[in-house]
């Protein structure tokens, strides 16, 4: 089973999950493109039911109290994502743009992802959520 996280990127020049400034937005009339439904929730941790890739619900740096991530999120260069995902072990790793792209929530915007199952994405400094992929 293929596991991934969501890697904070300590720089601008990555590709990019089109998550801008929070405030949780989103058009109830549209029909959900990543309903909780379509997510088997296990702590800190989901499993997309659709693609079978496991995520990790915080970002790096931050742990999983059972209803929210708490802690600081570590920024981290492109490498260093990569060297934290092996050192992790058990098959987790730094996603590709297609399985990062999959998670968007399209009828949100402020951020563009489900809260319910990835409650506390990280603004970064400019009014963005920036998070690495392994595409090249």
């Amino acid at each position: 089973m293929k596991k991934s996280i969501l890697f904070p990127a300590a720089c601008s020049l990555l590709a990019w999950l089109p998550i801008h400034a929070f405030g949780g937005d989103c058009d109830t009339s549209r029909r959900a493109s990543t309903p909780s439904s379509r997510f088997a929730v296990d702590g800190e941790e989901v499993r997309d039911k659709r693609t079978g890739l496991v995520w990790l619900r915080c970002s790096v740096g931050q742990r999983w109290d059972g209803k929210r991530c708490f802690g600081e999120i570590r920024l981290l260069r492109h490498q260093e994502a990569r060297r934290h995902a092996a050192a992790l072990g058990h098959g987790w790793r730094v996603p590709a743009i297609e399985e990062l792209a999959g998670i968007v929530e399209r009828r949100c915007q402020n951020p563009a992802i489900n809260r319910n199952i990835f409650p506390d994405v990280a603004e970064l400094y400019d009014n963005s959520a920036k998070y690495w992929s392994d595409t090249r």
